[in-house]
């Protein structure tokens, strides 16, 4: 029964993942039937129009992160995207995927194998182009590289319990497809069809049971079919995991042990009350000094017995405990009066019930008089900038999780003037409970607008042209390396123009460079005028200007075109 109450809910496991795989599947062959309704007939002829209409429809990256090719009816490669993989010319006649397309018409998605081109494991899926009488006249395949990221990552990044795992299996080949453990990608379980749950579940059949793993591990293994493919997930977990709601049994069967001995200790102890009446008395008085808002006061020694030896040995708890709070008060003022006087904010987290308590300096720094805010932590949410909040957010999560020793946060705080504030904000989890819940949190608010308007000058310096604003040969040579990496992943050209003016020098000796200045300056806002948002226009010089123009198109002449 213990099994088969694991096998429901590992199957339920299983099953999400399967759902999940079915529906990237389904996507993907969506995506390859849409590419192979656009293919025209015409275009099989030509190796650059098809090339370029694989380039500019084909599926997205994301969908065949080792693109897609076209085959002609004897299986050899006639266009492929991205072109850096180079299968133009390779014959892919003997492989079951093109195979079962050309026999059967219909999509299929093939047996992982070792990619011809790549010598890595991948897996081939591939769709029919028909012409208009529904003759098969090419193949087109799309490639999913198993050892490069791919939507598999979320069962191999994936574990079931602490210790189990996830397997995605092929049942034609019997060879792993994905797997928590990606070392066993391509793994024959022909082997293990000896054995009969596995021979089970490559049968079809979606069963639990138990098994012994190639490691050695005896383990309880579920499975769900794959719709889309003739595959099937397979759930897994170590037999000790999984029976480990026995040993908390065990554990709890102790426990009620344990109560039924101190239920005897309490009956025990019933039975000699009458002999300890005095002392219930002094503990009954003693009970009393501890509720709540009741001042601590010395008990009356009646008694020199031992009694009265406990009585007195009370009151000087109480004393010293008086004593104590008197020291952790002054330490406090101290304590407070010095960020205070520092100029920081101070602010105290009560965790339990989401108080906060503001300093006056807290308030004062952000324009408000002492009765202007509340304590409620709102007050606090409300006024931190939108952008801002979700970060600082994270990082007071890290350190309550135990991720970070202290935290600290710089974002920008709204004041009752409308303007914003940067602040360093820094606190520490002073108080946990007995389950290490935190109870109290205790930060400061320190004003860093100054240091924050010093940096962004500094950036400003440092990357931009102080006569014009334009860009500097330094963040010129930033973006020109953005527009060269995006222009070869898109396949798209770019343009680099250097401009300079004719007979500046002149200019200058004739009026000044004041004038020269003026000049230079309108020079670069009709230039930052001329062009589009994603261009850059950069002064790297003296009179020199650089304009560079991105995304021009992949064709040359409308590329040219444009640029000029």
């Amino acid at each position: 029964r213990m099994i088969e109450g694991i096998g429901v809910q590992q199957r339920a496991a299983a099953g999400l993942m399967a759902t999940y795989v079915d529906e990237n599947l389904e996507q993907r062959l969506a995506a390859l039937q849409r590419l192979g309704s656009r293919v025209d007939v015409q275009k099989l002829s030509d190796t650059v129009a098809l090339q370029a209409e694989l380039r500019d429809h084909g599926p997205d990256e994301r969908l065949f992160n080792s693109g897609v090719f076209v085959l002609n009816p004897d299986g050899v490669a006639i266009a492929n995207v991205p072109d850096d993989v180079a299968r133009v010319g390779v014959n892919y006649e003997d492989r079951d995927f093109f195979q079962r397309v050309m026999a059967s018409g219909r999509p299929v998605i093939g047996q992982p194998v070792f990619g011809q081109v790549l010598q890595t494991p991948v897996l081939p899926i591939a769709v029919p182009v028909k012409d208009a009488a529904g003759n098969i006249i090419a193949v087109l395949a799309g490639i999913i590289d198993l050892s490069r990221p791919n939507f598999f990552d979320k069962l191999t990044h994936s574990r079931y319990g602490e210790t189990g795992y996830f397997l995605l299996v092929d049942r034609s080949s019997h060879k792993i497809i994905a797997s928590t453990d990606r070392s066993r990608i391509l793994e024959d379980q022909s082997p293990r069809r000896s054995d009969p749950l596995v021979a089970s579940h490559v049968a079809g059949e979606d069963a639990t049971g138990l098994s012994v793993n190639p490691m050695g591990v005896e383990v309880l293994v579920s499975a769900a079919s794959v719709s889309p493919a003739n595959w099937f997930v397979a759930a897994a977990l170590p037999v000790r995991e999984a029976f480990a709601p026995i040993d908390a049994a065990e554990s709890r069967i102790l426990m009620m042990a344990l109560v039924l001995g101190l239920l005897t200790i309490l009956l025990t102890w019933l039975g000699i009350r009458r002999e300890l009446k005095p002392l219930q008395s002094t503990l009954g008085r003693v009970a009393a000094l501890m509720m709540p808002g009741t001042k601590l006061t010395p008990l009356p020694v009646e008694r020199s017995n031992e009694i009265g030896q406990l009585v007195m040995g009370f009151n000087h708890l109480i004393e010293e405990l008086a004593d104590r709070e008197q020291r952790l008060k002054e330490s406090e003022f101290r304590w407070m009066f010095a960020i205070e006087g520092s100029g920081n904010g101070l602010w105290d987290w009560n965790m339990q019930n989401d108080t906060v308590y503001f300093s006056r300096q807290w308030k004062a720094m952000l324009g408000f008089a002492e009765h202007e805010i509340g304590d409620s932590l709102e007050e606090w949410k409300r006024r931190v900038h939108p952008d801002d909040l979700e970060t600082t957010l994270t990082a007071i999560k890290k350190h309550i999780e135990g991720e970070t020793y202290v935290y600290e946060s710089e974002h920008r705080v709204i004041c009752k003037s409308g303007e914003y504030l940067w602040v360093l904000d820094r606190g520490v989890i002073v108080n946990r409970d007995a389950q290490q819940r935190p109870l109290r949190m205790i930060g400061t608010h320190t004003d860093i607008s100054k240091r924050k308007a010093m940096e962004e000058q500094v950036q400003q310096f440092a990357f931009h042209d102080p006569l014009t604003g334009l860009p500097n040969r330094r963040l010129l040579h930033d973006r020109f390396d953005q527009v060269m990496r995006a222009s070869k992943r898109g396949g798209n050209y770019c343009g680099l123009m250097l401009l300079d003016l004719d007979n500046f020098k002149p200019l200058n000796d004739q009026h000044g460079h004041a004038a020269g200045d003026i000049l230079l300056a309108e020079v670069a806002e009709r230039l930052r005028k001329a062009v589009r948002e994603t261009d850059t226009v950069a002064r790297i010089g003296g009179d020199e200007f650089v304009v560079l123009l991105a995304q021009l198109g992949s064709s040359h002449e409308s590329a040219s075109r444009h640029a000029l």
